[in-house]
């Protein structure tokens, strides 16, 4: 009998789904004295406050918009159990009032729904149920018959339900995947962006610090030429300074030679001054030559070219360092041995 009851419970909720006016749907037959259940559809949310539901006459069950329930407390013993579903819950349709009662007597009974709106009745409907002595001809089959009914309709059911939460699972699933595909190629544009602007970054640091680079070189080069040319310079003028030696070492000899007398300070005169004369004429072209290495206008550059000149032109007996020609000396010398004598 209770798989009886849970069965006509399940086909009154599968009944009751689609219908969104204020009505009641009970079976057509019951069995006496066995528990049995039957639903109510509610009229929309926003247009009653309360629905009251009586059997014979008696109330046993309340029902709010809200979604609230209330048993009677005088005789809300006869429901076993009572609440609210709502098939449609984007909308104000769509709710429905299930009832549990323990059971009644064979005979025709009346199920009633009284609609309010603000204390005042709105609506009511009623419908009635036949119930039956299980003993009675025909009623096991009848039984039976609806039970194969309900086991249909159950099985449709689930397959329909099933299908329709499948579909809307892989579309749900699918819209997903699709966000996901989309901000997974946005964040791979992004970082691609922000890749190539670090390294278009880094390229410009890294000719810059070439060319930082090529200046530390070329500055290092000026230095080291700078010093190469003060070295030479100073190698120059030290060789100068070094081919004059001599000759002051020389001349200081006409000093000391005070010290003799007679006729050798003539001849000492004419072998000073030979010897001077062929000393400045050694050194004079070895000086020159020095000066005028192939490398010297790498040195010094092009506009050293007018120095240059003037030294050759010392260096040839043309400027205020030249001395007189062989034939001077000559007569030098006879003056001195003249005086000698």
């Amino acid at each position: 009998m209770r798989f009886l009851v849970s069965t006509l419970f399940i086909t009154l909720i599968l009944l009751t789904t689609s219908t969104y006016a204020a009505d009641i749907t009970v079976p057509n037959q019951l069995p006496a004295g066995v528990a049995w259940s039957f639903s109510v559809n509610l009229d929309p949310s926003n247009t009653f406050s309360e629905t009251r539901v009586s059997i014979d006459g008696t109330e046993i069950a309340t029902a709010f918009s809200n979604g609230q329930t209330s048993i009677d407390p005088f005789n809300g013993e006869q429901a076993l159990k009572i609440f609210i579903t709502d098939t449609d819950p984007n909308s104000n349709d769509g709710m429905v009032f299930f009832v549990s009662h323990i059971g009644l007597q064979a005979g025709q009974h009346e199920i009633k729904a009284v609609v309010y709106s603000g204390g005042s009745v709105q609506n009511e409907v009623q419908q009635s149920v036949n119930v039956i002595d299980v003993l009675s001809s025909g009623v096991e089959q009848t039984l039976n018959n609806r039970m194969s009914d309900v086991e249909s309709e159950i099985s449709r059911v689930e397959q329909q339900t099933n299908q329709k939460i499948t579909t809307e699972v892989d579309e749900k699933v699918q819209g997903i995947q699709e966000q996901v595909d989309q901000q997974t190629q946005e964040n791979e544009s992004t970082l691609s962006n922000l890749t190539q602007s670090v390294n278009e970054s880094i390229a410009d640091i890294q000719v810059k610090l070439d060319t930082v680079d090529r200046i530390d070189t070329y500055v290092a080069g000026l230095q080291e030429q700078e010093r190469i040319d003060e070295q030479k310079r100073l190698d120059a003028e030290q060789q100068q300074a070094e081919g004059f030696a001599l000759p002051t070492g020389l001349l200081s000899l006409e000093f000391t030679s005070g010290l003799l007398d007679g006729p050798w300070v003539g001849l000492i005169g004419i072998i000073g001054a030979i010897a001077i004369l062929l000393f400045f004429v050694r050194n004079r072209q070895s000086l020159h030559d020095k000066i005028s290495l192939p490398d010297f206008d790498s040195t010094f550059g092009s506009k050293a070219e007018s120095d240059k000149a003037a030294l050759d032109a010392v260096l040839k007996n043309k400027g205020k360092w030249a001395f007189g020609s062989s034939s001077d000396a000559d007569e030098e010398a006879d003056e001195e041995e003249e005086d000698g004598a």
